[in-house]
C-alpha cells in the first residue's frame, strides 16, 4: 500500500510517499525518518516514541492523531495521507 507523506518542513531526504505492507502512523513516521540525517532528533528508534511530543502536529487524512482512538498506533490504509509539521512556539 502507498501512504502519502506531507510536511511544511523542508527535509530533502524525506520521501513524498511510503510504500509498506501494513502498519500504523508510528510505522510510517519511523520508515520515513530513518533515512534523514536527524532521525534520532525526532523519533526514538527503539520505541517509536516521538521526542518532544508536544512540538509536533501529526495528522492522518487531516485529522489530528491525538483525536484518534489509537493516536500514533492508528492503522493506515492504502491512499491515506500522514501530515507532519512542527508547531511554532510563541514568544515576544
Amino acid at each position: 500500500m502507498k501512504i502519502a507523506l506531507k510536511t511544511i518542513i523542508r527535509i530533502p531526504e524525506l520521501p513524498a510517499e511510503i510504500d509498506m505492507e501494513e502498519g500504523t502512523i508510528r510505522d510510517v513516521l519511523m520508515k520515513a525518518f530513518v533515512s534523514t540525517h536527524f532521525a534520532g532528533e525526532i523519533i526514538e528508534t527503539e520505541t517509536g516514541a516521538l521526542k518532544q511530543d508536544g512540538l509536533w502536529d501529526i495528522r492522518l487524512n487531516d485529522v489530528p492523531c491525538y483525536s484518534l482512538p489509537q493516536d500514533l498506533d492508528s492503522p493506515v490504509h492504502d491512499g491515506d495521507t500522514v501530515s507532519f509539521s512542527f508547531l511554532p512556539l510563541g514568544g515576544g
